[in-house]
């Protein structure tokens, strides 16, 4: 169910990401993308995920409080939250990151209201102790060692500030030439 669920959600981003007199392949395309077949075997968030993020950079140029609040819809997913409001400050969409931020903040809100704060706390309790229940497997988060956190830490600092680099030179190209 979640599955095609938000399969139908993912399928209108694609659309809207070809444009609007796209040839018919692209249905078929999309649908046969090799990552579509992963993310139905392992049952993940990648549909929704795709959507969300597809649709905000379809709209980001037209409605950019709308590409905000798709942002702000993809709090589940951490690694975001860095690279997406960097390259939105570079590109000075600054109500796209409020929008972004209130969304964010409002899910937070909801959660707490819900589940209450034990939720946060026990996230942040997990996260400080190195190996969250979620994913035991993660590698750097299991690697043996003391010294092997300051390693990982610098590798993925170093991989993060190169693909920012990227990001800004992909979304400021227009500005700079």
């Amino acid at each position: 169910v979640w599955q095609a669920a938000s399969f139908v959600f993912y399928l209108p981003s694609i659309r809207a990401i070809v444009g609007t007199q796209p040839h018919p392949i692209w249905l078929l395309l999309a649908a046969a993308f090799p990552p579509v077949f992963v993310n139905l075997g392992h049952g993940q968030n990648g549909f929704l995920t795709a959507a969300l993020f597809g649709l905000a950079l379809a709209v980001l140029d037209r409605q950019p409080v709308l590409a905000g609040v798709l942002f702000g819809l993809m709090a589940f997913k951490p690694q975001f939250g860095l690279m997406i409001p960097l390259v939105l400050l570079v590109t000075f969409r600054w109500r796209s990151i409020a929008a972004a931020a209130a969304t964010a903040a409002a899910l937070v809100l909801a959660s707490v209201a819900v589940f209450g704060q034990a939720s946060w706390q026990a996230f942040v309790a997990a996260y400080k102790a190195g190996t969250p229940r979620w994913f035991p497997r993660a590698p750097h988060r299991s690697a043996p060692g003391p010294h092997y956190w300051g390693e990982a830490w610098k590798s993925e600092t170093s991989t993060f500030m190169q693909y920012a680099a990227l990001a800004a030179g992909v979304w400021l190209k227009d500005r700079i030439y």
